[in-house]
């Protein structure tokens, strides 16, 4: 998808103009998309909409306006645009707009709560749902503990998974916690 970003329509054919991406906060979105934008030789330009350059750059949108670094970035880039968990009516009118004015490919990220206030932006974009299992969370905790070689923890990998409820950021937090505990504190 991102390589077709900004080339033209052949007739009677619809190329989604973004993509936006749901999930729960820690799920791994927003690493899932700079990723993305990687493997497609892309620089990726991230802005957030709850500060004022995310919300100034959407307004360049709108007005399609182009800055200097616009200009110079223009042919290679992925913008991501990660949507706050309460969006506010007036950034909710701006976003599909803005996301069909848009020169370069739009990633948008957001919780699921949010993407359902956010319909009009749903129709413009190809959906893609983070849901990481269980099981995948706790196959990669190991695989991160055999290489930080962090030796026997008091907890298995399925239960911190299990107990993080899929989310990435928690459950390596959590990782990271049992590991540097001294032993003799642990139950």
């Amino acid at each position: 998808w991102p390589q077709r970003g900004g080339q033209p329509v052949r007739a009677g054919q619809e190329v989604p103009t973004a993509a936006l991406v749901v999930g729960r906060p820690g799920c791994g979105k927003s690493c899932g998309v700079r990723l993305v934008g990687q493997m497609a030789q892309r620089r990726v330009m991230e802005y957030s909409l709850d500060d004022q350059s995310g919300l100034r750059f959407l307004d360049n949108l709108l007005k399609r306006q182009r800055t200097a670094r616009d200009v110079t970035e223009a042919k290679d880039t992925l913008v991501v645009l990660d949507v706050p968990d309460d969006p506010s009516q007036a950034l909710r009118d701006k976003l599909a707009p803005a996301v069909r004015a848009s020169p370069h490919p739009i990633i948008l990220t957001c919780a699921e709560e949010t993407a359902k206030s956010i319909g009009a932006v749903q129709k413009t974009c190809i959906q893609v749902e983070v849901c990481p299992e269980s099981m995948v969370v706790a196959r990669a905790l190991g695989d991160l503990a055999v290489k930080e070689e962090l030796g026997p923890l008091p907890e298995s990998f399925e239960a911190m998974a299990a107990g993080c409820g899929g989310d990435w950021r928690n459950a390596v937090l959590r990782l990271q916690l049992l590991s540097a505990a001294p032993a003799s504190t642990l139950p």
